[in-house]
């Protein structure tokens, strides 16, 4: 079966996303990166990435088999239909999640996808003492290193509350030394009263995760538009924020 216009613009699929998924579809028995060359006619280094990108949104999965992989479509996996066959709902650009381990596991993942790219961090003024008390502090520190080694850029934005904490040492001595490590860290301070509660926002150049850490719930999203939405929101609260050298802050209380 192929991609229909409706899942395609649903699912904010690129034409070739679009035509490596028609293939995959129509090849149940599975397709080795050579023979997606010969049909698509893109360089391996393009595949690769088109195919990275439905992975991470769950539309296609691979099998090790000997030293390559064969790859499958996991479309239809991906959509929920009603019994008139009409697309009611999608699960191929959102995972829900419950539960702290849960939250663990859609960071790993994230940080297991990107490397040197910039990630947008928004942290409510609860979500901060709240990340400590419920994935611990050792789960920060991991998050740091991977990050370091990921060569992540850091761009957060907390409240000014959370920035006075971190001066002032109210902040975990362990996680401040973590954070003395980072160089890439641009830094912004917003009014506690527009940035006071629980959730946090991870945000990658094609991925984000959600977290509302009292309640424990988290939402891994891969849908370009509400991507793009969500950076416009991160934008739009630089303008109220005062932007801060967050390097120094933490070194000096280290």
């Amino acid at each position: 079966m192929k991609v229909s216009t409706e899942e395609q613009l649903l699912l904010a699929l690129s034409k070739r996303e679009v035509r490596v998924l028609n293939h995959l579809e129509s090849h149940g028995m599975g397709t080795n990166m050579q023979q997606l060359m010969q049909i698509i006619k893109s360089p391996r280094t393009t595949l690769n990435w088109t195919l990275q990108q439905l992975q991470k949104r769950g539309l296609v999965y691979a099998d090790q088999v000997g030293r390559e992989k064969i790859w499958y479509s996991n479309l239809r996996k991906s959509l929920i239909r009603s019994q008139g066959q009409s697309l009611t709902s999608i699960a191929g650009g959102m995972e829900v999640g419950n539960g702290t381990a849960e939250i663990i596991k859609m960071y790993e993942i994230a940080l297991s996808l990107h490397k040197r790219e910039r990630v947008i961090i928004i942290e409510g003024k609860q979500a901060a003492v709240l990340i400590a008390q419920k994935a611990g502090i050792p789960f920060i520190i991991q998050w740091h290193t991977i990050a370091l080694e990921k060569e992540l850029i850091m761009e957060s934005i907390v409240t000014k509350d959370t920035v006075l904490k971190i001066k002032s040492g109210e902040i975990d001595k362990k996680v401040v030394e973590s954070l003395s490590r980072f160089n890439l860290w641009v830094g912004y301070a917003i009014s506690n009263g527009l940035l006071h509660s629980s959730a946090s926002i991870l945000l990658f150049r094609d991925s984000l995760i959600l977290v509302d850490w009292k309640t424990e719930r988290c939402v891994s999203v891969h849908n370009r538009e509400i991507i793009s939405i969500i950076k416009e929101m991160a934008e739009g609260y630089k303008t109220f924020a005062t932007q801060v050298d967050m390097i120094n802050i933490v070194k000096n209380a280290h």
